[in-house]
């Protein structure tokens, strides 16, 4: 981490931390006072995307790529457990190693379905997580059709003059890319699957607010 000064938050994101074990040890003897932000969201659509990740770099290389259900099931029809993308959603399992060094109010839990729907209220949230003036507000913020996000934006303005600049920014071309279909009896299983899961997680952290379905239609 970078050294930084007095009134100053260093801020860093690696999704793999959440989910490898020993990580929580390292860090709490790094520094036990720091503070962590967990974004969850349904695990279902966390696990596609995670497929979809790993799917995108073979199709951008020109090779093929089996569909989720190839890795997803076993030769008998029974979800593999042991498909990586599938533990990595299962939330509670990564989350209480991180609770046995790291006390619940150092810990921000977000609900990335709701992020994504309106990131203003998540970063309001945050801020006060974090001690810092509540600044971002909806105006930062601009829907992008195309990616089907909404995206960052800021207006300058030049001191004693009319001049002012809006300056855009959205994330990088992995977000909002073409997903490959998923089959429903795919999303019925999954979702049958991590029901019991996250009723475990909500236990965890306290909160129901979580709107992952239990049954799939």
């Amino acid at each position: 981490m970078p050294p930084i000064l007095p009134g100053q938050i260093c801020m860093e994101k690696t999704p793999g931390y959440f989910h490898t074990a020993g990580v929580p040890k390292k860090l709490y003897e790094m520094n036990n006072q720091t503070k962590l932000v967990l974004i969850v969201r349904n695990p279902v659509d966390r696990l596609i995307s995670d497929y979809n990740q790993f799917r995108s770099r073979h199709v951008e290389r020109g090779n093929d790529y089996p569909p989720l259900e190839h890795f997803l099931f076993t030769p008998a029809g029974n979800i593999n457990i042991g498909y990586q993308p599938l533990q990595r959603s299962i939330y509670h399992y990564h989350l209480v190693r991180w609770m046995r060094y790291f006390p619940a109010d150092q810990i921000h839990i977000m609900d990335g379905d709701k992020f994504i729907k309106e990131p203003w209220v998540g970063l309001n949230k945050l801020e006060t997580f974090l001690g810092v003036p509540n600044e971002i507000t909806e105006d930062n913020f601009f829907f992008n059709s195309t990616k089907g996000f909404f995206c960052g934006q800021e207006v300058v303005n030049l001191p004693q003059s009319e001049w002012t600049c809006t300056r855009k920014k959205c994330l990088n071309k992995s977000k909002g890319r073409p997903k490959a279909k998923v089959e429903d009896h795919t999303y019925k299983q999954l979702t049958k699957f991590y029901a019991p899961h996250n009723e475990i997680f909500y236990g965890l952290v306290k909160r129901f607010d979580f709107d992952w379905p239990k049954d799939w239609p």
